[in-house]
């Protein structure tokens, strides 16, 4: 493949060339098929094939505030480039005099003169000249005037969803959803850079890691599994202080609150995965269903900050009123067993109805959690395994603080918080990636801020540690109240 640094660098009387030109952020799958047509058309009338990028994205010049990150560095794009075959590819520095060029100096000096394009392969969404005043229809204009053809591309939709874009990608990388991304890249996503040595903190652990240096080029996923693991952790406290509330109601002997814990996780993690795979496979489906969702962590916001302890126990006593006049059941525990011989009788234990309590109570909070951290990240990987290490970190959690629990009286508010957070960022997204006909035309709600990952984040560690340390100062005020008796 060739390489030109500059439209100077083209040799005289190059042409005729079939030439496809963008700014080939990633070289995503739609970018590869751009390039294919290019080669086809190419092949197919004796001409070369170019493809035309720049050195930075515009927006360095035009818009410095709000550059977005590349996806993979120069050089990787350049190696992309010349894997899917094209003759020649032109790096055009994105300057102060190239920004002037108007729609029309853009044709006649670049496709015309240099390239004598015979054909010119483009997005639907193209721009070029001065201020982007150029478009799709400009450029046929301008081709029939100048002698060529104008192909534009169909959208590419690998997984049957949004059309594959850089945004896109980008997106998905900040979310943390590698996965999704490596498929619309057609690729498995990585950096470079310099490995440099860091504190051997992975190695003493078992897990040795590579360091790359800061100067390291390509896009650093996002870190939706810091914020997803802490938002499962926030509202499992919750399903925490319920678990409390289970064993002192239904008196179970301490010794065997740890094998009861246990299944409960345990529960709590297959009903979490179930739930899991639906939200996956609604999200891959219906772009729209964060539209509910959102609304739902809302209401459930609301739900939580206004709701008392008694309206639910009384939901579960009726359950399990219900469960004790169905099955024959012992009086007292048999260990951790859930049938025993009592009276020359084989019945079931009253752990059967702990269980089916810790089961609805399970139920309950998947249909919360679930929601709130497809809220933070749409990987499911990340979903999954956010949510074992929250639950497992339960059980040490239990025994450290199961007294202390009790007593944090505001630490609803702030798990509320939490979820009308979220629930605020999945209505902006869905506004973002708006594609309902009845709101906005069906197009993108530009003015909706698509908010990052680290700002949930810092919502939850300040919503958690407000709500935690209001509790205590609380709790040391009412203590010397307490301790007066009255004379």
């Amino acid at each position: 493949m060739q390489l030109f640094t500059g439209l100077d660098e083209v040799p005289a009387g190059f042409g005729p060339c079939v030439v496809t030109i963008g700014k080939f952020n990633g070289v995503h799958l739609g970018h590869i098929e751009m390039i294919r047509l290019t080669r086809e058309l190419a092949a197919a009338s004796g001409c070369a094939s170019v493809v035309m990028t720049f050195d930075r994205h515009p927006a360095a010049l035009l818009h410095p505030e709000r550059v977005p990150e590349d996806i993979t560095g120069i050089e990787r794009r350049l190696e992309l480039i010349a894997e899917s075959g094209v003759d020649a590819t032109l790096i055009q520095p994105f300057t102060d005099a190239f920004a002037q060029l108007s729609p029309r100096e853009f044709v006649s000096t670049i496709l015309a003169s240099t390239f004598a394009a015979s054909t010119v392969v483009v997005g639907r969404d193209f721009r070029f000249g001065h201020r982007a005043e150029g478009t799709v229809d400009m450029l046929r204009e301008l081709g029939v005037e100048f002698g060529f053809d104008v192909r534009v591309m169909d959208d590419i939709r690998p997984d049957g969803q949004e059309r594959v874009s850089s945004s896109l990608v980008r997106r998905l990388l900040e979310d943390g959803d590698v996965e999704r991304a490596n498929l619309l890249l057609g690729r498995l996503h990585g950096m470079r850079g310099e490995v440099v040595h860091g504190d051997a903190r992975g190695r003493e652990i078992g897990f040795p890691t590579a360091n790359l240096s800061h100067e390291a080029s390509g896009f650093l996923p996002g870190d939706g599994v810091y914020a997803g693991w802490l938002t499962e952790y926030s509202l499992s406290i919750d399903n925490l202080f319920v678990f409390v509330i289970l064993m002192s109601r239904f008196s179970v002997p301490r010794k065997y609150q740890q094998e009861v814990l246990m299944v409960g996780i345990i529960m709590a993690l297959v009903l979490r995965g179930i739930f899991i795979i639906i939200g996956a496979a609604l999200i891959a489906s219906f772009s729209w269903i964060f539209w509910i969702f959102g609304a739902f962590l809302i209401y459930t916001a609301f739900h939580q900050a206004f709701r008392s302890h008694e309206d639910e126990e009384e939901t579960e006593n009726k359950l399990i009123a219900g469960l004790r006049k169905r099955v024959t059941m012992s009086p007292v525990y048999d260990g951790a067993k859930l049938r025993t011989t009592f009276e020359g009788k084989r019945m079931f234990t009253p752990m059967l109805v702990v269980f089916v309590a810790i089961a609805i109570t399970d139920t309950i909070f998947a249909f919360d959690s679930i929601p709130a951290i497809f809220g933070i990240t749409t990987s499911p990987f990340i979903v999954f395994t956010a949510n074992v290490f929250a639950l497992m970190g339960l059980r040490q959690l239990y025994f450290l603080l199961g007294g202390l629990l009790e007593k944090l009286e505001y630490l609803k508010y702030g798990i509320a918080f939490i979820l009308a957070c979220i629930g605020v960022k999945l209505v902006l997204h869905a506004l973002h990636d708006n594609t309902l006909p009845f709101i906005n035309g069906g197009h993108h709600v530009e003015w909706a801020p698509d908010i990052p990952t680290w700002l949930s984040l810092l919502v939850i560690v300040l919503s958690m540690a407000v709500a935690t340390v209001a509790s205590l100062v609380k709790l040391r005020r009412s203590q010397p109240e307490a301790q007066v008796e009255p004379k």
